[in-house]
């Protein structure tokens, strides 16, 4: 099993403003000889600027 996780705060292009937080996460789980699980997610907290969101996803992989 992995597990990764980030977080940071988006910038403005421009280089101006705060439009809030955001903090990711990833773990990956093999199982059998050629199969894995991932599951992913993201959290964006959009202070003032815009509309908070969250992702979660899952995704299954073969590799022969």
């Amino acid at each position: 099993m992995s597990i990764e996780s980030s977080g940071r705060n988006p910038a403005h292009p421009t280089g101006s403003g705060d439009h809030g937080d955001e903090i990711g996460f990833s773990a990956k789980w093999p199982f059998a000889k050629y199969y894995s699980v991932l599951l992913k997610g993201a959290f964006y907290n959009a202070s003032n600027h815009a509309t908070d969101t969250t992702r979660i996803w899952i995704q299954r992989t073969a590799n022969f």
